[in-house]
C-alpha cells in the first residue's frame, strides 16, 4: 500500500512516469504477497496514470481489472466513488462524452454520502463535460470560470488545489 500511496503524490504532481515506477512495485508486491485488497487502489491509479498519458488501451485494460476488484467492494462509498470517477475520467479523455454522462448519472443515483474528495472530483468532471459538450452557454461559461477558484479552494489539500487549478484550465479551455 505504501508504494501505491507514494504514486498518488506523483500523480497529483503530474509526474506520471515516476508514479508508474511505484505502481509497478506495488502491483508486484500485492500479487506476490496475496494482499489483493490493495489491488483496487493500484488499478485505479494505473487507470488514471495511463489515461493522463494518453495510453488509452492500457487505461482501459486497468479499467477492466478495476471492474473485477470492484465487484468485491460494492456499497462502500470510497470504492464507489473511485470506481465511478475512473470511468468518468477515462471516457472524458477518450472523448466519449455520452458514456461519461452515463457514469456521472449512475453515481448521482447512489444512495450514499460520498467522501469530500470524491464529491470535488465529480464537480470538476461535470464542469468538463458541460464545457466539452457545449451544454453551457457563453454567459454560463464566464460565470463558471469566475466561480471556479472558489470550487478549487474548497479542497483542503494544497497539492490537490495546485493540481486541480492546472487540470481545469488545461482541459476546460
Amino acid at each position: 500500500m505504501l508504494y501505491s500511496n507514494i504514486s498518488e503524490t506523483y500523480i497529483k504532481e503530474d509526474r506520471y512516469e515516476r508514479a508508474l515506477a511505484y505502481l509497478s512495485d506495488a502491483i508486484r508486491i500485492a500479487e506476490s504477497s496475496g494482499t489483493h485488497d490493495v489491488l483496487f487502489y493500484i488499478y485505479s491509479n494505473l487507470c488514471v496514470v495511463n489515461y493522463e498519458m494518453c495510453r488509452f488501451d492500457e487505461a482501459f485494460r486497468y479499467l477492466i481489472k478495476l471492474e473485477y476488484e470492484y465487484k468485491n467492494r460494492v456499497g462502500k462509498a470510497l470504492y464507489e466513488g473511485f470506481y465511478h470517477l475512473n470511468h468518468i475520467g477515462y471516457y472524458i479523455r477518450v472523448k466519449d462524452y455520452e458514456n461519461a454522462y452515463v457514469w456521472y448519472e449512475r453515481i448521482q443515483k447512489l444512495d450514499m454520502t460520498l467522501p469530500e474528495n470524491i464529491e470535488f472530483g465529480l464537480k470538476l468532471n461535470k464542469i468538463r463535460l458541460d464545457i466539452f459538450t457545449g451544454n453551457l452557454q457563453e454567459q454560463e461559461q464566464a460565470m463558471l470560470f469566475d466561480n471556479l477558484e472558489v470550487l478549487i479552494k474548497a479542497s483542503t489539500n494544497p497539492i490537490e488545489i495546485k493540481r486541480c487549478s492546472r487540470l481545469n484550465f488545461r482541459y476546460c479551455i
